[in-house]
């Protein structure tokens, strides 16, 4: 008896496990969790290509088409270096070269690629501080040259005027060799305060959510004329046809010359046609152009503008924002199923809290 007793028992309690381990491994609604240690596939990694804005393509070709002037301006100033007492400036001039192709690097690097890098006017303002960066060693070298402006001169052989003149034009190229250096350090100084530094975070808040939004505003606008009249298109090809012409006269100019003058001229001409070129987006805007940032870039306008939001508190497009933010939230709260459902729900709430906001605007309050 006492051992049916024990077999009964153990049946029992085994059947007992046994339920308790299906209810856990079947049931639990929305406690259920699973987690696979194997199989496990790294999705694909998508990557996008941003077109800068119109304005950025067009200031881009002209920064291009300019930055022959500073390899001319420093060509001169590395034959004035040969040529007797005048040759103390020639480093001033070639670093006066430099300075101006620092400037227009800038503003081909910075300008030229508005709409998708978030600090446009940042590398912009950069190639500015270079430039005056370049102008102090232009400085430092002219004082060089000056202080050794009278060695090796029949004026250095001279009795008492050799050496009072020598006295003179080592003082006076010091001091400017100081200044120069004075010069170069603060360029310096701003060119790491642009780019990493508090000046440059300044920039680039400047850059997204003033300069990129009201370039993306006028050019959408322009682009939509340009659909609705019908003009866009045909305007667009007229432009690419004649900044294609344009540009070929440039090759033709700068392969014929083969010289500083004639590359100049050419890459001028090359910039001339690029411009045109890309203007024709103005009325035809490209597929994609500047999407990095306009949305963002939006709302801090709106923000800085002050529009209409609910009881005037925010801006237009902020207040929309966060009347789409708090209905994808609900949206959100809604479905608790997968992660994938919430995710759909809160960004049709997003779209619905946008569009509900929209339409509040012409009710008075």
């Amino acid at each position: 008896m006492s051992t049916q007793l024990g077999l009964k028992t153990s049946t029992a309690l085994c059947l007992v496990m046994t339920a308790a381990l299906a209810g856990c491994s079947s049931g639990g609604g929305g406690s259920k969790t699973t987690i696979s240690t194997s199989n496990t596939t790294t999705p694909p990694v998508t990557t996008t290509t941003q077109t800068p804005l119109v304005t950025g393509q067009v200031t881009n070709e002209l920064g291009k088409g300019l930055g022959g002037v500073g390899d001319l301006v420093s060509d001169v100033g590395t034959t004035l270096t040969k040529v007797p007492v005048v040759g103390a400036a020639g480093g001033l001039v070639v670093n006066t070269g430099n300075a101006v192709s620092s400037i227009t690097d800038g503003v081909t690097n910075g300008l030229g690629s508005l709409g998708t890098d978030k600090n446009s006017l940042g590398i912009t303002v950069a190639g500015v501080t270079t430039g005056v960066s370049d102008v102090g060693k232009g400085v430092s070298s002219l004082g060089t040259g000056v202080s050794g402006l009278v060695d090796n001169t029949p004026i250095s052989q001279i009795p008492l005027v050799g050496g009072v003149v020598g006295k003179v034009t080592d003082t006076t190229g010091g001091l400017v060799n100081k200044v120069g250096t004075t010069v170069t350090m603060l360029g310096n100084t701003l060119t790491t305060n642009v780019t990493s530094g508090q000046l440059g975070k300044a920039t680039g808040g400047v850059n997204d959510k003033v300069v990129v939004p009201v370039i993306s505003l006028v050019e959408n606008v322009t682009g939509k004329v340009g659909t609705t009249t019908g003009l866009g298109k045909p305007v667009d090809g007229l432009l690419k046809q004649v900044g294609g012409a344009v540009g070929g006269l440039g090759d033709k100019v700068a392969d014929t010359g083969n010289n500083p003058v004639t590359n100049l001229v050419g890459g001028v001409l090359g910039g001339v046609g690029g411009v045109l070129d890309k203007s024709g987006g103005y009325l035809n805007p490209p597929a994609g152009a500047g999407t990095g940032t306009n949305t963002g870039g939006l709302g801090g306008l709106g923000g800085l503008l002050g529009l209409g939001g609910n009881g005037g508190n925010g801006g237009l497009l902020g207040g929309l924002g966060g009347l789409g933010g708090a209905t994808a939230s609900t949206g959100g709260q809604v479905n608790t199923g997968t992660t994938g459902g919430s995710t759909a729900t809160g960004g049709l709430g997003g779209l619905g809290g946008l569009l509900g906001g929209l339409g509040n605007l012409g009710k008075k309050n």
